[in-house]
């Protein structure tokens, strides 16, 4: 039972004594227009609405704006505000009647539109109506038609103003100052008020359950609403609480605040109604004020508002993640702990348990030590501290306080201090060390801030040995040490990481590690983490066989500079620097400051349980670690709020998703303003944004705005990325999509345009230079075929003199032998040929049916030289058009002539001349001129290929554009000579 006892005494001494929320005080100094707040008012969208006596300020997230009556307002005096159902805000204003803003414009209402009076106290919407408390009277505004009903009371002399409007089983009553309380309700467009309670003298009123407080002069009452509301008279309720309160705030924990301002005395502030008594908060709350008159509260981030009449707004987290207990005047330096005690070492004072030690009696142990041993103490040598045993007690400094075993161990500039778990004194120490510690076997290090260090085997007597700082495995100059079960670790700012079991090890003389500049060091489950004086931190593993640096997290990605403790809490590393505090988990980092009531200088920190005391001046925290290290996201929505185009700017609606947008391409430089849903810390995110899913991200910035300069045309599909340090949660949105449309030089149907153009002219260059080339072409073909015809000429004027000759000799026998008549009949065959001969020299093409006949009478004319003894056969294919087929002239003539000429000398019996024409199966003109003549032997006596008109024919069927080696074949045996000529009859 002792023990429990003690162990609830302890908690409560820890936990329950004075203890601060986080706070945030804004004034007119910089963020209000004015330092008197008559009502505050948290809209459907969580923004916060601040009536002033300056007008009212509208707070989102961290951003202010104001609205004056230069911008519409009626009276920048304002005394109530309320939303209605379309999400219009209402402020009433004392003095100009109501004021209604729609988001862009504003709307007046006053005496003259129906209101009962211009001096608007309390405003509330139910249901569609507005209902309007004045300084005489209420009025009831529909927000759909804007039909006003005004009333106040008939044949009274009394003042009806209207404190306050409650709302009990949909019934809305009215609570005023002399005149009691009202029932109010609108019935046939007829407004009725109903007298419920004829109390008089009320400021306030709140519904908890199944009673109603009343506000009073200087107290309140607590009815039964039931009694209050009925016209039996019953007792009055005793009065409750010291000031007049003036608005009520229930929170989701069911905790009940109450705003007092006493007017005329000194009695308000914020109070915590519990159990029917008024607890005041103000102090807790740090709220430098006693003149509260309203409230709001926002039960998702546990923020209550409160609004003076003289020091401005104050916002208070009540979620007590992060506590303050106030020392005035003290600081505090270190934290220790048993399994069944507390102790905490301020600048001038150790608590222990419940036990306060002084420096006085530090200073008097430390004498009867003196006293007792003056034989034995210890000399100036080895380079260690003599202790200056005359030290007076207002110059004594308290240095740390360790917890080894289940004793506590306190060092100051007069020595080592050793008390139990109850703060009884133990023993005294005659050291002077700046850090000390514990070998594996619990004896104690002693280290020279400057040079080695001692280890003591016993301390009754002082025995020790002395390591010399020669040896390159000895510490020097060490700042941080820990002891784990089998090593203790020290840390050096020169020489870096040394251990100790049964002997010293130097890391970075050993080659294992080359960092040197070490401060301090903690356990991270099996990892140690160290860090250096720039301010890194690294995560190292010294296992049995190998040292290895997991990861460095350098100072870049912490925030502060200089870190004044490392701590670890399971997987999480707790960093203390001079911004704040770091909690650093798998690369994600919480960060909290004085947003989250953290407000440095940290100077050391402890971790108990499962929370984080941090020694500051003027007190400590207590940070409850269970409530950072298992967080949720905070951050699920991120809207565009305003889209700027070169100088205009349009505002977007409230909502999830947008339509892609679409701007010219001189509209490419493009600011977007965005908001994310709300946030208790909005400071403590960072965006990152990106153009496409492939992209790297962008640096981080502390502004929810973008600005893209000059972007190219392209569609984008704008991505954000938010860092909150609160939660060390990232979160990535899709904010936006929009095109840049190309320049019209840029566009398809312009290219294509522009293609178009491009292949007319290229058509036309093409068509202009083919007509060119035709035209070449054509006097090209023109002088080729003249060319052609020139040959042609030449060819046929090149027959064989020999047939000439031997015609002509021919005619001479036929003459001679006074054979007239075949002289005529020879000399008029040889006229018809060359008459033909001549006729068609001109044409490059005749029909195969004139050819046949100019080669028959060819044959006739050479046969007759023969005595007609060549035998002819023609030969032509049924399938062949004699009169249209054409073929070139003078063609077969030469292979005929040749025959005549060389095949059939005169031992040549039965000699036969073959003219075979047809068709192949590709469609050529198959020509073929066969002899039963010598073959072989005239090849060898008499080459035909050295025929002139052979040389000829060849020639004229290249420039008819045929292959002459395929066109024309000449085959050559015993049994005579074969000529075959491939023509197309459509070339």
């Amino acid at each position: 039972m002792e023990k429990i006892n003690l162990i609830f005494l302890l908690l409560f001494q820890w936990v329950c004594f004075a203890q601060t929320y986080p706070s945030k005080h804004y004034s007119a100094e910089g963020e209000l227009p004015n330092n008197t707040v008559r009502a505050l008012f948290l809209d459907h969208q969580d923004i916060l609405w601040i009536a002033t006596n300056n007008g009212v300020a509208k707070k989102q997230n961290n951003n202010f704006s104001y609205f004056f009556t230069e911008d519409g307002l009626a009276l920048n005096n304002t005394w109530a505000i309320a939303q209605d159902s379309q999400d219009n805000m209402w402020f009433g204003s004392y003095g100009r009647g109501l004021s209604r803003f729609d988001g862009k414009n504003f709307t007046t209402y006053s005496k003259k539109e129906g209101l009962i009076h211009d001096e608007i106290t309390k405003i509330l919407h139910v249901n569609g109506l507005l209902y309007v408390g004045t300084s005489h009277g209420i009025s009831i505004i529909n927000t759909k038609t804007m039909a006003i009903h005004s009333k106040t009371l008939e044949n009274s002399d009394q003042l009806f103003r209207i404190s306050e409007f409650v709302v009990y089983k949909d019934q809305v009553y009215a609570v005023s100052y002399r005149s009691g309380t009202y029932k109010v309700e609108l019935n046939n467009e007829q407004m009725t008020l109903t007298l419920a309670n004829d109390q008089h003298f009320l400021y306030g009123a709140h519904i908890e359950n199944d009673s109603i407080l009343l506000s009073n002069k200087g107290f309140y009452q607590k009815h039964h609403l039931q009694d209050f509301l009925s016209p039996a008279k019953h007792p009055s309720p005793k009065p409750l609480g010291t000031s007049i309160i003036w608005g009520y705030q229930k929170t989701k924990k069911n905790r009940l605040f109450a705003a007092a301002w006493g007017i005329y005395d000194n009695t308000g502030g914020v109070y915590q109604i519990v159990k029917d008594s008024m607890v005041s908060v103000t102090t807790k709350m740090g709220i430098e004020s006693q003149n509260i008159v309203s409230f709001a509260y926002d039960p998702d981030l546990e923020k209550l508002y409160v609004g003076t009449l003289d020091n401005g707004l104050y916002e208070i987290e009540l979620n007590e993640s992060v506590l303050f207990h106030p020392k005035e005047n003290e600081t505090v330096l270190g934290f220790a702990h048993t399994d069944q005690s507390r102790a905490i070492l301020y600048n001038d004072k150790i608590e222990i348990a419940t036990r306060t030690i002084t420096p006085r009696e530090l200073k008097k142990w430390s004498q009867q030590y003196v006293a007792t041993h003056s034989n034995a103490l210890p000399k100036y040598e080895d380079f260690f501290y003599e202790l200056k045993y005359d030290t007076k007690v207002t110059d004594i400094t308290l240095y740390s306080i360790k917890n080894h075993l289940t004793d506590y161990w306190i060092n100051t500039c007069i020595g080592i201090y050793r008390f139990d778990k109850h703060g009884n004194f133990l023993a005294y120490l005659p050291l002077h060390t700046l850090e000390f510690n514990f070998t594996p076997a619990n004896q104690l290090i002693e280290t020279h801030p400057y040079h080695s260090l001692r280890i003591y085997s016993n301390l009754d007597p002082l025995e020790y040995t002395f390591y010399p700082e020669e040896d390159v495995h000895t510490p020097t100059l060490v700042v941080g040490s820990y002891k784990s079960e089998n090593k203790t670790y020290l840390l050096s700012v020169f020489t870096g990481l040394f251990t100790y079991d049964h002997k010293f090890k130097s890391y970075y003389n050993e080659g294992i590690w080359s960092e040197s500049n070490l401060r301090h060091i903690t356990a991270l489950g099996n990892y140690l983490a160290i860090s250096n004086e720039e301010g890194d931190v690294y995560i190292v593993e010294d296992g049995k066989e190998n040292f290895k640096v997991i990861e460095k997290i350098p100072r870049a990605k912490i925030h502060g500079n200089n870190i004044t403790f490392l701590k670890s809490y399971g997987n999480n590393l707790l960093i203390g620097t001079e911004k704040g505090l770091n909690i650093i988990n798998n690369g994600s980092l919480i960060f909290l400051d004085h947003e989250q009531g953290l407000k440095p200088p940290l100077l050391s920190a402890q971790l108990i349980d499962n929370n984080l005391y941090i020694g500051s001046k003027n007190g400590f925290y207590t940070v409850f670690l269970d409530r950072f290290t298992h967080m949720n996201p905070m951050i699920t929505e991120v809207h565009p709020t305003v889209i700027t185009v070169r100088d205009s700017s349009f505002t977007l609606p409230a909502r999830k998703t947008h339509t892609n947008f679409l701007f010219d391409h001189d509209q490419n430089s493009i600011r977007i303003a965005f908001k994310t849903n709300k946030h208790p810390y909005p400071n403590k995110l960072q965006y990152q944004y990106r153009l496409h899913p492939s992209e790297a991200w962008s640096s981080p910035s502390t502004e929810p705005e973008l600005f893209f300069p000059y972007l190219e045309p392209n569609t984008y599909d704008i991505a954000v990325k938010i860092i909150d340090s609160s939660t060390g949660i990232h979160t990535e949105k899709q904010l936006l999509g929009f095109e840049i449309s190309p320049p019209y030089y840029k566009k398809w149907w312009f290219t294509c345009l522009l293609a178009l153009f491009f292949i007319g002219v290229i058509i036309a260059y093409f068509k202009n230079e083919i007509r060119k080339n035709n035209r070449f072409e054509l006097q090209k073909s023109l002088f080729q075929k003249r060319v052609e015809e020139t040959k042609m000429e030449a060819l046929l004027a090149q027959m064989n003199p020999h047939f000439i000759f031997n015609t002509l000799n021919s005619i001479q026998h036929y003459i001679a032998s006074n054979d007239k008549e075949m002289a005529i009949r020879y000399l008029g065959k040889f006229s018809q040929l060359i008459r033909t001969n001549l006729d068609n020299s001109t044409l490059p093409y005749i029909s195969l049916e004139d050819e046949l006949e100019y080669l028959t009478t060819y044959i006739e004319i050479e046969n007759i030289r023969y005595q007609n003894r060549i035998k002819v056969i023609i030969s032509v294919a049924e399938n062949i058009d004699l009169h249209s087929t054409e073929i070139p002239t003078m063609i077969l003539q030469p292979f005929v002539e040749n025959v005549f000429v060389h095949a059939f000398p005169e031992r040549i019996k039965n000699p036969t001349l073959t003219l075979s024409i047809g068709y192949t199966d590709t469609k050529l003109l198959e020509c073929k001129v066969i002899d039963n003549g010598i073959g072989k032997q005239s090849k060898t006596t008499m080459p035909l290929h050295t025929s002139k008109g052979l040389a000829l024919v060849k020639e004229r069927l290249k420039l008819l554009g045929y292959d002459v080696e395929a066109t024309l074949t000449l085959n050559y045996s015993s049994s005579g000579t074969q000529v075959t000529v491939y023509l197309d009859p459509e070339r």
